[in-house]
C-alpha cells in the first residue's frame, strides 16, 4: 500500500504545494513541520521565502482530511504560520 502526504499552505508567504511519497512520519494535528524543502521543491522563489521564514518562524501542521483505500492512503495538511494557527 502506498501513503502519500499531500503538503499546501495556508499562508499569505506561500502558495507551494507537494507530496511526499510513503514518508517515515505522518504529522499530527498542532504539531510543528519541518523538513529538507529543497528534496521536495524546486522553485528556487519558495526556497528562498521558506529558508527566510524558517529563520524565525515555524509552520504548524492542521489535518484537512484523510483518504483511504486498499490501494492508497492519502493525508491532506496545510502548514500555517504559528500565530495563525489556532488549535480547536
Amino acid at each position: 500500500m502506498k501513503t502519500i502526504l499531500s503538503i499546501g499552505f495556508n499562508s499569505r508567504l506561500q502558495s507551494t504545494y507537494f507530496d511526499i511519497e510513503n514518508p517515515s512520519v505522518i504529522p499530527n494535528e498542532g504539531e510543528v513541520f519541518d523538513c529538507n524543502w529543497q528534496d521536495y521543491i524546486s522553485d528556487e522563489k519558495a526556497l528562498l521565502a521558506l529558508e527566510e521564514y524558517s529563520e524565525t518562524g515555524i509552520w504548524m501542521t492542521n489535518i484537512v482530511s484523510v483518504y483511504f483505500s486498499k490501494e492508497k492512503t492519502v493525508v491532506h495538511i496545510s502548514l500555517m504560520e504559528e500565530e495563525h494557527y489556532i488549535k480547536l
